[in-house]
Order: structure tokens, then C-alpha cells, then sequence
């Protein structure tokens, strides 16, 4: 198996343009991280300079990195959706619909846009250990992905396998991305 992953990540590994563009963006993150880390290192030490900000900061919804994020996800989002034209294979569109859900959610905040009403319309309570705000958002995640990743695994099912290898790729992305983002929620 680790053959066949070597095999299928050698050409892409060897594309100077597809290589570059990833170092390029992955050297982007970096810096926002660390714009990050300075924002809060002087915000805790009481430092007046530049870096305390809130701009800089990965928690602000309208700083640098919430915009180069939504960037990146739409980025991704349209060579999803220019494979899945180019291929006819159905595995990128549903991809595609996954991304689309993770930038309406980041960009967003749908599921505590929607999730809000939801408690009043359910009449949801507080449990211990159990916000309701947090339970009707959970019921938004499940409503709006369940059907998308239900598409995802029946066309994963049906794809081809060199599709199924590029697709294995954008799982790890999705994966790396929801590991990060609750990282991030839980600091």
C-alpha cells in the first residue's frame, strides 16, 4: 500500500509548479501562525506594538488569516469542481460540497447563524456539560452533512481508482483541516 501512495504522489511531487504553489501556501500559514503567536505574546506581556492587533489574530473573523483561509478553501473549491468537470467523476463535485460546507461554516458561522433559532424553535435547554446553543449546532452539522457525505461515500464507492487515490489526498486535507480547527477551538 505504501508503494501504491509513493507511486501515486511521485508525479506530484515532481510537478515544479504544483510543489512550488504548495510551499507557497503552506510558508503563508506559517506566517499567519506565527502573526498569531505574536499577537498574543504581547497581548499577555502587556506589549504595545504592532502585533497586538486583533487582525492578527487566527480568532478574529475578519483579520488576515480568516481571509487567506476562506481564500484557500474557494481555491480549493474551484479546481474541485474544474476536476470534476474535466473528469466527469462525481467523487470531486461531493468533495467539492464538502469544502463548500467547511467555508460556510468558517466563513460564516452558518451553524450558529441556524443553530440559534434552532434552540427557540426546539425549545432546547441547558443540560450539564450540554449547552443547548452547542446541541443545535451539532443538529445543523448533521442536517447539512450527512447528505453531503453520504454523496461522498457513494461516489467514492463508484469512482475510478486513480480518482479514488486524488480523492484519498483531499480526505487527509479535510482530516489535517478538522484536526487543526479543533486545535484551535480548544486553545
Amino acid at each position: 500500500m505504501n508503494g501504491g501512495l509513493a507511486a501515486a504522489c511521485a508525479p506530484l511531487l515532481r510537478d515544479r509548479v504544483l510543489v512550488g504553489s504548495g510551499l507557497a501556501l503552506l510558508s503563508a500559514n506559517a506566517v499567519l501562525v506565527l502573526l498569531h503567536s505574536a499577537y498574543y505574546f504581547c497581548l499577555r506581556r502587556g506589549i504595545d506594538a504592532w502585533p497586538r492587533d486583533p487582525i492578527f489574530s487566527l480568532d478574529f473573523n475578519t483579520g488576515f488569516a480568516q481571509a487567506f483561509t476562506s481564500a484557500q478553501t474557494l481555491l480549493l473549491i474551484v479546481l474541485l469542481l474544474w476536476l470534476a468537470q474535466r473528469t466527469r467523476a462525481l467523487i470531486y463535485l461531493a468533495l467539492a460540497l464538502v469544502f463548500v460546507l467547511v467555508l460556510l461554516d468558517d466563513a460564516l458561522a452558518v451553524n450558529q447563524l441556524l443553530g440559534s433559532p434552532l434552540v427557540r424553535l426546539l425549545g432546547l435547554v441547558d443540560h450539564p456539560r450540554l449547552l443547548a446553543q452547542s446541541l443545535a449546532e451539532m443538529l445543523v452539522y448533521a442536517a447539512l452533512g450527512l447528505p453531503v457525505l453520504a454523496l461522498l461515500g457513494i461516489s467514492w464507492l463508484r469512482a475510478a481508482p486513480a480518482d479514488r487515490r486524488a480523492g484519498a489526498a483531499f480526505v487527509l486535507l479535510l482530516g489535517l483541516l478538522a484536526f487543526f480547527a479543533t486545535a484551535m477551538d480548544l486553545v
